[in-house]
């Protein structure tokens, strides 16, 4: 039997958001419990709306997820 492999979906690193201002990460693999979605900073920097991970105070959406995804699918750098 074969392990599956987590995937980590890389949006921000230790410096800075991808994807902030220009267009969004559209991801729709996402296996919850398993795979990790990397963030710069901590979780009071974004907003989750519905599948959306949109940067807090701002209309600036990053991300689109098909399925589901819990405060645990985050890695914070």
């Amino acid at each position: 039997m074969s392990q599956r492999q987590i995937d980590v979906f890389v949006l921000g690193d230790a410096s800075k958001t991808y994807y902030s201002g220009t267009g969004f990460a559209s991801i729709q693999d996402f296996r919850q419990g398993i795979d990790r979605i990397q963030l710069s900073g901590s979780l009071s920097d974004y907003n989750i709306v519905g599948n959306s991970i949109n940067l807090a105070g701002t209309p600036d959406q990053i991300a689109v997820i098909q399925g589901g995804f819990t405060p645990d699918s985050f890695i914070f750098v």
